[in-house]
């Protein structure tokens, strides 16, 4: 669509609505992995280039935003304050809607959306659909939420364990569904035992989870966008604790990877900048490929996660903040060890949104005054569906006001249905 209001005018200096001084930077560092350099960037001030945000998404999404960080951080000192990102992707495109690395550009320009952080449960929906794609699991088999112990790194023993909560799922074997919607941390690891590493790897990978530092890779393995500075290395280890999300990843790839699950299995790689021309627009230099799509997952898994992520929300990590949502959505929370990281992904049929919140210095994150008001108790846990779940929740609410509200596809909701009456 060419959408007038979209086609805003990029120069090297942010624009001068802040809103955009994260995407902005990643715009320029876009062009300059594909080959463009300073000089010609700036030069003759500079190309016009339009890219894919939509006004309206990015200032729904920054509003609610900053209005949910200065919550969180409320009477904090300046040290001690979180901050966080956010990506919306749409779903039938791939094209990045909205996005910020953080609350103030002008204050800090390192942008989060690109910081290599553990996902923690975030990642576990890739470990359930290899499961179900490459082992034919389903909701219903049994899976060991066990303890154990093993030798770790360093020949230190690794002794895993789950989530406290005041209501833990009990020890001994239990459905591979209740693992994932309640992101039971043993179960997971053991399903991941019995079905080696290798594939899980090898389909994040494929959906586009490689979790090099600094840079965003396809389905394929080519570099999408490359921050200054970096180099192919590390990625995703092929060792357990990567299966409840140990191994470092940006939001921009996961929550990428997430809108495979929508789209019936279908990968695309992101979209940033639709076209760019040169100054005074009378010459195309680059126009955007429609999206071509590749499969990387079968329709049925891709449905399948989707009702379980839609459980999520109705019996799971995500059921308080999303309770009596109007527009119908899936999500998975993710909670990092510590914690040092809470985030959700979440989406509806045709958007899906990334957030993450943390302290930049890898603290822990503490938040007795946030948890004792919206949870009741200043000692509660801090996680993903507390901290990140309801600022979604409002972004979602916000952006359906306007939009007509869309459902998820018969063969998604029968799934979710046959899950819920087990």
């Amino acid at each position: 669509d060419n959408n007038p209001s979209t086609e805003e005018l990029a120069r090297l200096n942010a624009w001068k609505n802040p809103t955009y001084g994260y995407s902005n930077r990643l715009v320029k560092e876009l062009l300059m992995s594909q080959g463009y350099n300073e000089a010609e960037l700036s030069y003759f001030g500079g190309f016009r280039i339009y890219t894919t945000f939509d006004p309206t998404l990015q200032k729904i999404a920054s509003e609610e935003f900053e209005k949910h960080l200065a919550l969180l951080n409320e009477g904090k000192n300046p040290a001690d304050r979180l901050n966080g990102a956010f990506v919306m992707i749409e779903v039938k495109t791939g094209n990045i809607l909205a996005l910020s690395g953080g609350n103030d550009f002008n204050e800090t320009q390192y942008n989060r959306a690109m910081a290599s952080r553990s996902p923690g449960s975030g990642f576990k929906p890739f470990t359930y659909a290899a499961a179900m794609e490459y082992f034919h699991k389903d909701f219903f088999d049994k899976i060991c939420n066990c303890p154990f112990r093993m030798r770790g790194g360093a020949g230190k023993t690794w002794a895993p364990q789950n989530f406290r909560e005041d209501n833990p799922v009990p020890y001994g074997y239990i459905p591979l569904a209740t693992s994932l919607i309640r992101s039971v941390n043993l179960a997971t690891l053991n399903l991941a035992r019995s079905i080696g590493m290798e594939p899980i790897v090898e389909l994040a990978n494929s959906m586009g989870v490689w979790g090099n530092p600094g840079m965003v890779r396809d389905s394929d393995g080519e570099i999408w966008l490359k921050q200054p500075g970096f180099e192919i290395k590390g990625g995703l280890v092929p060792l357990l604790p990567t299966a409840i999300g140990a191994s470092d990843v940006n939001l921009i790839e996961l929550a990428n990877a997430y809108t495979v699950f929508f789209r019936k299995g279908m990968y695309f790689k992101p979209t940033l900048i639709r076209e760019i021309k040169s100054t005074y627009g009378e010459e195309t230099i680059f126009q955007a490929a429609s999206p071509t799509g590749k499969v990387v997952l079968s329709e049925d898994t891709s449905n399948k996660m989707l009702a379980l992520m839609r459980a999520v929300t109705k019996i799971g990590t995500a059921k308080i903040s999303m309770k009596d949502i109007e527009q119908q959505v899936a999500c998975k929370t993710g909670t990092s060890d510590g914690p040092r990281d809470v985030s959700i992904w979440c989406g509806t049929p045709e958007l899906v949104i990334a957030v993450r919140f943390g302290m930049d210095d890898y603290r822990v994150v503490e938040l007795p005054e946030y948890m004792a008001r919206v949870g009741g108790r200043a000692d509660m846990q801090v996680t993903g569906g507390w901290v990140a779940g309801p600022l979604v929740r409002r972004m979602i609410d916000r952006i359906y006001i306007e939009r007509q509200k869309v459902e998820f596809s018969p063969a998604v909701e029968t799934e979710l249905q046959r899950l819920l009456d087990h």
